[in-house]
C-alpha cells in the first residue's frame, strides 16, 4: 500500500502561464552564495563564457532574476528551505515556488518574510495504539493522538511528530521526526494509519507540527498574475504519489497508441502557415470509410508535458476561431502503400534506333511503301493522382464532368465525391477518353465542381495522369486519395 515517506522531498504543482507579483521574489542579495552568484545581471551583463552562463535568460535590469535551467532552479528552491542546514543558518524567506520563464533559461525564487511551510505546533498529551492488542491486519493498525485544545484537524492533512517521549524506545522511533497523513480527525485529536511496532504502551508528550501549505506567491493577498510567458510551479512539502489522498482527482484519460510513427522532426517556416503528415506505423489507414480521421493534433512548446500542456501560444490552427486544436481535424486521410494488389502493367520499353543520314543517295531496288497505322487508344487505368484541389467544396458526387488536358489526351469523364469537409475524396472515371499519355495534367473547373443546391468549389481540381493502358478494352477504375 502507499505509505508516509520522511525526508526533505519536495512537489512542485504546476500553474501554467501564471507568475506571482513581483513583490513575491525572493531578492538575489539574500540568496545562499551558491545560487546568487545566478543573478543574471552579475553574471551576464559583461559576458559570460563557459557551459553554466545559460545567459538567454538575462533580461536588462532585472535584479531578482537568476539565469538558471529548470532542474537548477528547482534545486535552488529546495535549498531554500528548513531541510538545508546552510539556509537555516541564513536570514532568507523559505521558497514556496517559482516562476520559470516560458522560453528561456530564466526563474525567479517566490517567499515572503514570516511565511515558512505553514506548520502550527500542536502539543500532544497521549499517543495510545488502536486497538490494543495488535492484529495482523496491516488496514486495522492505527495511532490516536489527543491533544490540548480543539485545533480544527482535518483528514488528508500532513503532520510531523517530534518529541513523543516514553519508556519504550520502539514507540519513540515509530513517530519521532516523521511526516504522516491523518486518516481521521475530531476536535481535539487526530489520528494516523500506523501502530506502535507491536507495542501497546501509550505514551506522553510531544509536538504534533501541523503542515497548512501556504499560498502560492506565500501570501493570500498575493494573487497569482496571468502571464502567457511564465509557468509557476508551487512546492509542497512530501513526495508525489505516496497517499491514498494524491489521487482523488481525475486528471483525464490516456490513450497509448502504437498506430502512428512517432521520433518524427518535423520543420516549418516560421510565420508562414505548414502541414505536418502523420504516418501510420503499420500501414492501417488512419480514417474510416468516408475518408474521415477521429484523431486530432496539438503541437505543444519544447518545455511542455505531453497530455498536461495546453497547446503552444506561438502556433495557431487554421481553424482556432471555431474552438482550438479539438477541432482541428486532419485535412487529408489518404493510403499510399508501397505495394499495390494488382500492380500496373508493364510496358515494354521503346527500342530506339541510331540513323545515319547520306545525303543524295538511297539503296536500289529497296524503296518500301511504309503503312502508316493509327495509333491505338490510350485507355485511363487506375493511375490517377490530385496534384490540387477545392478545400471548400460542397459535400457529394458530381456526375459526368469532363476535364480540360494540357497535352493530346480528350473525351474523358469523370464524378468526383466531395467529402463533408470540402475536399476530394475519390475520383471515378466514367469515360477513359483517348491519346493520353503518363505526366499529363487534367484540369477540372470549379465551376464544373458544382452539386445540387450547392456553391461552387473554391478552385479547380488538377490531376496527373501516372500511368495509361495500351489495351483499348481496358476498364474504368476508382481513385481514392
Amino acid at each position: 500500500g502507499l505509505v508516509a515517506t520522511e525526508g526533505p522531498d519536495v512537489t512542485y504543482k504546476l500553474n501554467e502561464w501564471h507568475k506571482c507579483p513581483t513583490s513575491s521574489r525572493i531578492p538575489v542579495a539574500r540568496l545562499l552564495t551558491t545560487w546568487a552568484a545566478h543573478q543574471c545581471t552579475s553574471k551576464c551583463a559583461t559576458g559570460c563564457v563557459g557551459s553554466k552562463c545559460w545567459c538567454d535568460g538575462l533580461v536588462a535590469g532585472d535584479a531578482n532574476r537568476l539565469c538558471l535551467p529548470p532542474a537548477q532552479c528547482q534545486q535552488a528552491c529546495d535549498d531554500h528551505r528548513p531541510h538545508n542546514a546552510a539556509f537555516r543558518a541564513a536570514s532568507a524567506p523559505v521558497c514556496v515556488g517559482i516562476d520559470l520563464d516560458a522560453g528561456s533559461n530564466g526563474c525567479y525564487l517566490i517567499g515572503v518574510d514570516g511565511v515558512g511551510l505553514g506548520e502550527r505546533g500542536v502539543a500532544i498529551a497521549s499517543v495510545t495504539p488502536t486497538p490494543t492488542n495488535p492484529v495482523p491486519d496491516e488496514a486495522d493498525r492505527r495511532t490516536v493522538f489527543a491533544t490540548t485544545g480543539a485545533h480544527g484537524f482535518v483528514a488528508g492533512q500532513e503532520v510531523r511528530i517530534r518529541a513523543v517521549t516514553s519508556t519504550d524506545p520502539l514507540v519513540a522511533a515509530a513517530f519521532n521526526d516523521k511526516t504522516f497523513l491523518i486518516t481521521a480527525a475530531s476536535g481535539s485529536a487526530f489520528e494516523i494509519a500506523l501502530d506502535t511496532q507491536g507495542t501497546t504502551e501509550v505514551a506522553t508528550g510531544g509536538v504534533a507540527a501541523v503542515m497548512d501549505t501556504p499560498p502560492p506567491c506565500g501570501l493570500a493577498s498575493a494573487e497569482l498574475e496571468v502571464d502567457d510567458g511564465m509557468h509557476h510551479y508551487q512546492a509542497l512539502e512530501g513526495l508525489p504519489c505516496t497517499h491514498a489522498a494524491d489521487f482523488t482527482q481525475d486528471v483525464g484519460v490516456l490513450a497509448v497508441t502504437n498506430r502512428v510513427q512517432l521520433g518524427v522532426d518535423f520543420i516549418l517556416n516560421p510565420g508562414e502557415q505548414g502541414s505536418i503528415e502523420v504516418a501510420s506505423a503499420n500501414q492501417e489507414p488512419l480514417s474510416d470509410a468516408d475518408g474521415r480521421s477521429r484523431d486530432r493534433l496539438m503541437v505543444i512548446s519544447c518545455e511542455g508535458v505531453c497530455g498536461v500542456t495546453a497547446g503552444a501560444a506561438e502556433v495557431t490552427p487554421p481553424d482556432a476561431d471555431a474552438g482550438g486544436w479539438h477541432l482541428h481535424a486532419a485535412l487529408h486521410a489518404f493510403a499510399d502503400a508501397p505495394a499495390m494488389a494488382n500492380p500496373l502493367a508493364v510496358v515494354a520499353p521503346v527500342v530506339r534506333h541510331r540513323y545515319v543520314r547520306y545525303p543524295n543517295s538511297y539503296c536500289r531496288s529497296n524503296a518500301v511503301a511504309v503503312e502508316v497505322k493509327a495509333a491505338d487508344p490510350l485507355k485511363l487505368q487506375q493511375a490517377l493522382h490530385v496534384v490540387s484541389g477545392p478545400t471548400n467544396a460542397a459535400a457529394g458526387a458530381v456526375a459526368g464532368v469532363s476535364g480540360t488536358s494540357a497535352g493530346l489526351g480528350a473525351d474523358a469523364a469523370f464524378t468526383v465525391q466531395i467529402n463533408p469537409s470540402g475536399t476530394v475524396h475519390s475520383v471515378t472515371a466514367t469515360a477513359g477518353g483517348t491519346s493520353y499519355v503518363a505526366g499529363e495534367l487534367i484540369t477540372i473547373a470549379a465551376a464544373d465542381l458544382l452539386t445540387a443546391g450547392g456553391d461552387p468549389a473554391d478552385a479547380d481540381l488538377v490531376l496527373s495522369v501516372q500511368a495509361v493502358d495500351l489495351d483499348a478494352t481496358a476498364g474504368t477504375g476508382e481513385f481514392v486519395f
